[in-house]
């Protein structure tokens, strides 16, 4: 299920699976790991960490989009007055 695998991998007695599925032939896999402690639930919140933090260059592009939008503004605040000072 986690890894991928284009084939069913082959599992032998003992050996240890991630995630067991239907097609693995062994109805008597044994959990060692539930809930919060289990694989996918610590992948899916190192996704949701991932998503929830931004990269140092996400950060200053995002700064540098908001000094540009300050100066946007700024610069057309006077375009306005100086335009309604000469009508």
């Amino acid at each position: 299920m986690l890894t991928g695998e284009s084939l069913p991998a082959e599992k032998n007695i003992g050996d240890r699976v991630v995630a067991p599925d239907e097609s693995d032939g062994n109805p008597r896999d044994r959990a060692e790991h539930v809930g919060a402690d289990s694989l996918l639930s610590q992948i899916v919140a190192m996704v949701s960490d991932a998503q929830r933090s931004r990269a140092p260059l996400q950060k200053l592009a995002i700064g540098c989009a908001v000094v540009r939008s300050r100066r946007h503004r700024h610069f057309h605040r006077h375009v306005h007055r100086l335009v309604a000072h000469r009508t």
